[in-house]
């Protein structure tokens, strides 16, 4: 399965959303359908978690392995640092959303986690 997920970064937080099937806080973005390019399916994930956004995909930051919640399958996942305007307003399958630093303390995915450390080792967080 490959996942794209967008790198939000203001004031040294990260944006995280969560939806109703589970606990956990995830980076935006979402599974990329098949024949479907990373950043397309990035781009169709977010309008559709943040449909009042509008989001500027940047460049790519790295790619990890890591178990999702939901499955408990690895997946492939690229993060893209973006930036966005307009408003936050979550989509109908994101419950919650909140900007988080290294020290915050909600539940995170596998995914997110990791690039957390990878932000946080190259000054990024």
């Amino acid at each position: 399965m490959n996942v794209a997920c967008a790198l939000v970064i203001e004031n040294g937080k990260l944006l995280v959303a969560r939806n109703s099937e589970g606990p956990e806080y995830y980076l935006p973005g979402g599974k990329v359908e098949s024949g479907e390019k990373m950043l397309d399916g990035l781009a169709r994930e977010l309008s559709e978690e943040f449909p009042n956004a509008e989001f500027r995909l940047g460049e790519f930051f790295r790619w990890i392995y890591a178990v999702t919640p939901r499955s408990g399958r690895k997946a492939y996942i690229e993060g893209y640092f973006c930036t966005f305007s307009g408003n936050l307003t979550p989509g109908a399958e994101v419950v919650d959303y909140r900007w988080i630093n290294r020290r915050s303390l909600c539940r995170k995915t596998d995914g997110t986690r990791q690039f957390m450390r990878h932000l946080r080792l190259e000054s990024h967080l």
